[in-house]
């Protein structure tokens, strides 16, 4: 695979894991502001021709950190998505940019999705029993659910397996594939 696509991808999977790392945090607004503010002031500005390794170099000291803070991992974030935007416009040539491009985002989203699928198992979802869950809906709400039960059926879920969650506010029963209760538990507050 070209080297680009690679490091393409990487900044991909930096993305996402910046993101998953502070998305549920209540005080998101506030770190997304203060790293955004220390962004703008210390990160990495479009490299002049013979600069380009520093840059990257510079751009994978904030994108593929040890255990960061958030503030850390939402500046990773601007990180990758500067590299990509930079990569996009300066790294593949005209003919070979959406090729190589789509290329290194398959890639990456296919680590990510890995990722996560080894996150959060079946097992994971199923030890959450009974267990009161709160999460952030995408409106910015906090609301509380409880998975009741879990089983197979193959006509109404892809993959077989569904969760059913009742939700505190209005007490409905809903079935869940477990994409959709991983999406809840990336999600949790707590």
């Amino acid at each position: 695979m070209d080297p680009r696509v690679l490091r393409y991808g990487k900044y991909v999977i930096a993305m996402h894991l910046g993101i998953v790392q502070v998305r549920h945090l209540p005080d998101f607004k506030e770190i997304y502001e203060r790293a955004t503010a220390e962004w703008k002031a210390h990160g990495p500005r479009q490299p002049a021709a013979d600069q380009i390794d520093k840059f990257y170099e510079e751009i994978d000291k904030f994108c593929f950190q040890e255990n960061p803070t958030p503030e850390q991992s939402v500046m990773a974030v601007h990180a990758a998505v500067g590299a990509t935007i930079w990569m996009g416009e300066h790294a593949f040539g005209s003919e070979e940019r959406t090729q190589l491009m789509r290329q290194g985002n398959d890639y990456g989203m296919e680590h990510v999705r890995k990722m996560l699928e080894s996150d959060i198992s079946s097992e994971t979802i199923q030890s959450l029993l009974n267990q009161p869950i709160r999460y952030r809906q995408a409106d910015g709400n906090i609301v509380e659910c409880t998975i009741i039960n879990f089983g197979t059926s193959h006509h109404r879920f892809a993959g077989g397996k569904y969760y059913t969650v009742v939700h505190s506010k209005d007490g409905k029963e809903v079935n869940y594939t477990v994409d959709e209760v991983k999406s809840i538990l990336d999600k949790r507050t707590e």
